[in-house]
């Protein structure tokens, strides 16, 4: 007589089990990847900066510029015939920040501030030319930077 073979699902469980947990570890492994990968791409996205300024600013300068299409503002009064193009060192070798510098008075006499565009901006901005104009009229100094990546630096 032959003895009863032990059942077939006994032989199978173990070879199953390894299975789904390798299945598990692939699985939270692609899990990773794509977290990862993902995360990558929105930050590319969110640290890109455009090198330049936009078209439309191009040509402002302290003694020439006019107000965005949306402003109303009359820009006559606070233009700054004289100006001084500048440029900064830079912490990394070979790299300079452009600048305006838009003089009040003495420079030993005379307070000064320093203007810095937002993200993805530049000096030659608009609203950046009237801060300065406005500035520059009650009689302060304003020195108008390009932020690395930015603009002219």
């Amino acid at each position: 007589m032959t003895q009863p073979s032990a059942p077939t699902t006994a032989r199978r469980g173990p070879r199953w089990g390894r299975r789904i947990a390798l299945l598990v570890v692939v699985l939270a492994i692609l899990a990773i990847v794509a977290y990862l990968l993902v995360g990558l791409v929105v930050y590319d996205q969110l640290s890109a900066i455009e090198p330049g300024c936009n078209q439309e600013h191009a040509a402002n300068t302290p003694a020439a510029f006019q107000a965005d299409q949306g402003d109303h503002e009359d820009t006559t009064p606070y233009l700054m015939p004289e100006y001084e193009t500048v440029t900064l060192p830079s912490r990394d070798p070979g790299v300079q920040i452009a600048a305006w510098y838009v003089p009040a008075g003495p420079p030993a006499q005379t307070p000064a501030v320093v203007l810095v565009h937002g993200h993805g901006s530049c000096r030659r901005e608009a609203r950046m030319l009237l801060a300065a104009g406005m500035l520059h009229k009650a009689g302060i100094a304003a020195l108008l930077i390009d932020m690395r990546n930015h603009g002219d630096s």
